[in-house]
């Protein structure tokens, strides 16, 4: 649930795509849809969603993202390089954020929203971050003025690749899959050979009902169901089959935690932590038990979000830097 107030949050700080041409990193142009009047309107891609750490008072991000989706048949890739910040009031809640002051990735300052989210300035996408990355925090009430310099790479996947390449992007069959409604056959309990059941079409169904209950009470009977039961047990092998095998490790590099969201404007929220060692990510029907139906008519979206985790003491406070690579394909958009 947090996730999703997290994910909301930094998409009321997405940026129009006015903003976003102005990037060094693009291997393409974003696409355009036609809108009344024969104008054309730009699609608008939100930053990803902010990992929790629950130990955490403040995460400060520099992220690269990877977005992908496909028009029609065509598909279409923006990349682009920023950074984010958020401090907590309370160690592990994010739920109220406090200010950290002037706060600075490189040499680019971040804005702090009205629920001070910070993220860089519109017009500095790209940032085009190096091998080194500085942190610079000003400082305000209770948290300290700090800095830190990030040596790590930029946590990368090959599972994400250039469209010219001719490389297939993530399957269509990762998308969620739901668990099937049951039916479960109905029993069928043998008739003890004292008690002579009805003929066909007979009346007197109740007394005999009543017989068995009183004569009998005492046998123990063994529920045997129908001859469909086979198929009952193989529909619950099917919810508990995992219909997606993510390849992690060797797919993934300078990264401790590999995020998958799945998410809409619809409700749906599903949010899974892989360690970068385990070799897949396995997800089955069952694990969406309980969670409202996905709508790809809803800016249905999956990220794969790779973090590299950087910690430090300040002021008896705990602060993650973290380099950040995001991974989000867009099935479709309105």
């Amino acid at each position: 649930m947090k996730n999703s107030i997290y994910t909301v949050k930094f998409l009321v700080l997405a940026l129009s795509i006015n903003f976003l041409t102005s990037c060094k990193k693009d291997t393409v142009a974003f696409p355009s849809q036609s809108s009344a009047g024969g104008t054309t309107a730009d699609y608008v891609y939100g930053t990803p969603s902010m990992p929790v750490i629950k130990d955490a008072d403040g995460i400060l991000a520099a992220v690269d993202v990877h977005n992908y989706r496909i028009v029609t048949i065509s598909p279409f890739q923006k990349e682009y390089q920023y950074g984010m910040a958020e401090f907590t009031n309370t160690t592990g809640n994010y739920t109220g954020l406090t200010s950290g002051g002037s706060v600075t990735v490189d040499t680019s300052k971040l804005t702090a929203s009205s629920a001070f989210l910070y993220q860089s300035y519109p017009t500095t996408y790209s940032l085009n971050f190096s091998s080194n990355i500085s942190w610079n925090v000003g400082g305000a009430g209770s948290v300290p003025a700090m800095t830190y310099t990030l040596i790590n790479g930029n946590p990368v996947s090959t599972l994400f690749s250039d469209p010219t390449s001719g490389v297939s992007y993530w399957k269509d069959e990762w998308i969620p899959t739901y668990p099937k409604a049951l039916h479960k056959p109905l029993p069928v309990i043998p008739v003890p050979a004292a008690v002579t059941p009805p003929a066909p079409n007979h009346t007197d169904t109740l007394r005999w009902k009543h017989d068995l209950h009183v004569h009998d009470s005492l046998d123990v009977y063994y529920v045997i169901y129908h001859n469909d039961s086979l198929r009952f047990k193989t529909d619950s092998l099917w919810n508990e089959t995992p219909f997606a095998k993510i390849p992690v490790k060797h797919y993934v590099a300078n990264t401790d935690t590999v995020i998958f969201t799945w998410h809409d404007n619809s409700g749906f929220n599903y949010t899974r932590k892989t360690p970068a060692t385990d070799s897949l990510a396995n997800f089955k029907p069952n694990d969406f038990l309980g969670y409202p139906a996905t709508n790809l008519d809803s800016d249905f979206k999956m990220e794969m979000n790779l973090v590299n985790y950087n910690s430090v003491i300040s002021g008896g406070k705990k602060y993650y830097y973290i380099r950040m690579g995001s991974y989000i394909k867009y099935w479709r958009t309105k």
